[in-house]
């Protein structure tokens, strides 16, 4: 069983068909891929800030340069999530330029 998502090297499929696959490189650094999705190719090293909630439960959240603000709660147990992203207004819009 993961025990934390620190220094690990996850694949994480989506029902949606979007394939995201982060390295938490430490306490402050996540480097990612898109390997499937409308962003394919997308590649990102990004500074985020972790917090080990409770035992088993680990949260992540980060901005993207775009100032999209990304969070998720890893239930390492389940190897499940809870992801929550909120976009600036005119990245809703036109979300193209993130592709690859």
């Amino acid at each position: 069983m993961l025990t934390s998502i620190l220094g690990a090297r996850l694949s994480w499929h989506q029902a949606n068909g979007w394939v995201f696959e982060p390295v938490i490189v430490g306490p402050d650094i996540i480097d990612y891929h898109l390997k499937e999705g409308p962003h394919a190719g997308r590649h990102a090293i990004q500074h985020f800030y972790y917090q080990r909630v409770a035992p088993g439960v680990e949260t992540t959240v980060w901005y993207e340069e775009s100032g999209a603000l990304v969070h998720i709660t890893w239930y390492l147990e389940t190897q499940t999530t809870h992801r929550f992203a909120a976009l600036p207004a005119w990245l809703a819009e036109d979300s193209d330029h993130l592709s690859g």
